[in-house]
């Protein structure tokens, strides 16, 4: 599975849409699917971020999977909790293959080059996807009419190959006192 950003591929906007409506449009009957597209971001550099999980043939046509969100503001009951992932969902056809894991993965690491600290989330499945990854059950709370599980994660902070090599290249040359001065 290769990710990257919705606002890359922005072909897949009609499909996500349509899979939240499916998904969850009993729990919110009055949006309509141009209110679901309205659900997906098409931002790059900040929050709201929706990414995409894909398959790529070798013609070049590339076959959605998954898809999450990284944004602000999860839950109204919870103000306090800043930053939280989001619409996690992998094409019903395409279940049991790991590619939920894959993508809640790959958001993690989205956030983490974003400097995000933490995550949280909210599930109204037994949430044993996400504990395999190292989230913590926070609450079990009702929320828009059914039970959920709140969910948490610290975010370690890693350094992408390039960020290390930039480091490691600053560390091997030696400077001058004019050259350390603002």
């Amino acid at each position: 599975m290769k990710f990257g950003y919705l606002a890359d591929y922005p072909e897949f906007v009609e499909k996500i849409a349509i899979w939240f409506q499916a998904e969850w449009g009993a729990r919110y009957p009055e949006r309509s699917l141009e209110d679901w597209q309205g659900q997906v971001y098409l931002n790059k550099d900040h929050l709201p971020i929706t990414l995409v999980g894909f398959e790529e043939a070798e013609d070049g046509s590339k076959s959605l999977l998954s898809t999450a969100t990284l944004r602000r503001g999860g839950m109204d009951i919870h103000p306090e909790l800043e930053t939280w992932l989001s619409y996690v969902f992998t094409d019903p056809d395409k279940r049991g293959k790991g590619y939920a894991s894959s993508m809640v993965i790959e958001a993690l690491r989205f956030a983490q080059e974003m400097g995000i600290k933490f995550l949280h989330l909210f599930t109204r499945t037994n949430g044993n996807v996400y504990r395999r990854l190292g989230w913590i059950d926070v609450e079990r709370t009702e929320y828009k009419g059914g039970p959920v599980i709140v969910m948490s994660r610290k975010l370690e902070l890693t350094l992408s190959a390039s960020t290390a090599a930039v480091i490691r290249g600053l560390e091997e040359k030696s400077y001058s006192p004019s050259e350390m001065e603002p």
